[in-house]
């Protein structure tokens, strides 16, 4: 049961995201490991302000691109690797349920900023297209090996949901599921898991 006005603790867990993908006119679910930490003051005996950061390791996933080419009556896509990281830093304002009990519900709302670090690698790429059936095959260069980066930092509103479970008087378990909300944002979600102590 918390006994003290500060506490932190780190987290690990996954975290999702839906990805637009161009080539199936549709998205996908990127799911990844997350770990971070978080620290907590108690301003009132159930309300708490709370600061957290996180961050994922390298996702990789292949984007293709549909582009026309002089003369090809038809479109055709060229593919990319994608490296992507992601990190993440939020403050909550935390409603904990109960108080003094060996587990404690809790709801929040607050604010963050994502940082996506998106390394793109596309390899030299070729295809042999014939204009006529009588007319000899040519080799049309569809991309050339090449790598470039793209930074992206957007803004986030936040929902938590979860709850922390004492062992014992100071140490204590926290499970929460946490929603990005905002412009495109709805479709980012984090399940963590953590152990923390009370100072």
């Amino acid at each position: 049961m918390r006994t003290s006005a500060t506490d932190n603790g780190p987290t690990d867990g996954w975290r999702g995201a839906r990805i637009e993908d161009t080539y199936y006119s549709g998205s996908r679910w990127d799911a990844r490991f997350v770990t971070g930490g978080t620290i907590g003051y108690y301003l009132l005996t159930n309300v708490k302000a709370e600061a957290d950061v996180s961050f994922t390791p390298p996702s990789h996933y292949d984007d293709y691109q549909q582009r026309s080419f002089p003369g090809v009556p038809y479109p055709i896509f060229v593919r990319s690797d994608h490296r992507v990281v992601t990190a993440s830093v939020g403050g909550t304002m935390i409603y904990q349920f109960f108080e003094n009990a060996s587990f404690h519900p809790f709801l929040g709302v607050g604010a963050g900023l994502v940082t996506i670090r998106d390394r793109i690698t596309t390899d030299r790429q070729t295809q042999f297209f014939q204009r006529t059936p009588t007319s000899p095959p040519e080799t049309i260069v569809l991309a050339e090996e090449g790598t470039r980066s793209r930074t992206d930092h957007l803004g986030r509103g936040l929902i938590v949901a979860g709850f922390k479970a004492y062992p014992g008087e100071r140490v204590f378990m926290r499970s929460d599921v946490q929603w990005s909300i905002g412009e495109s944002r709805g479709r980012d979600i984090s399940w963590r898991i953590g152990v923390g102590v009370d100072f």
